[in-house]
């Protein structure tokens, strides 16, 4: 039921969020939430729940949820999937503005697919030729991400 919930509540604000099916059956998606310290709950994260847990190597599919359809990437290579957001922040706090899933399929570059889902735009962009060494813009106007950090997105070179 929350699960439900959390999902309509990016929905309603025009953000997306990211879910991966690991090689082991197991769903694992951000509007989620993780019990800690035996009481209190908190949404999974990407660096805390998939990247240092070591699941960032049994990630089998890696979807983008968005208002407008859902996107998927099947994941061969361990430790080649990865999940940002671009945001600014403003007076009222931090804003997401895009949210990015993708996959690395030459480790020797870099190079290989992404989807953007741009919150300002809604809509939801494939890019055939993204690079995790130097992120580009996704549409004119947008500050390119650059090199992304390895050890904080999961991937390994």
């Amino acid at each position: 039921m929350l699960y439900m919930l959390n999902q309509l509540r990016k929905f309603a604000k025009g953000e997306s969020y990211w879910r991966a099916i690991l090689t082991t059956g197991r769903e694992v998606s951000e509007v989620q939430t993780v019990q800690y310290n035996g009481k209190n709950k908190r949404p999974i994260l990407w660096l805390e729940d998939i990247v240092s847990s070591g699941d960032a190597a049994r990630i089998a599919e890696l979807w983008i949820c968005t208002p407008s359809g859902d996107a998927a990437l099947r994941i061969t290579e361990p430790y080649s999937a990865y999940q940002f957001q671009a945001g600014v922040l403003t007076l009222e706090g931090r804003q997401t503005t895009a949210q990015i899933i993708g996959r690395v399929d030459d480790k020797a570059t870099g190079r290989g697919v992404a989807f953007i889902w741009d919150v300002i735009t809604q809509q939801l962009y494939r890019d055939e030729q993204a690079n995790v060494t130097a992120f580009g813009a996704w549409r004119p106007g947008i500050v390119p991400p650059g090199a992304l950090a390895f050890p904080v997105i999961g991937v390994r070179m």
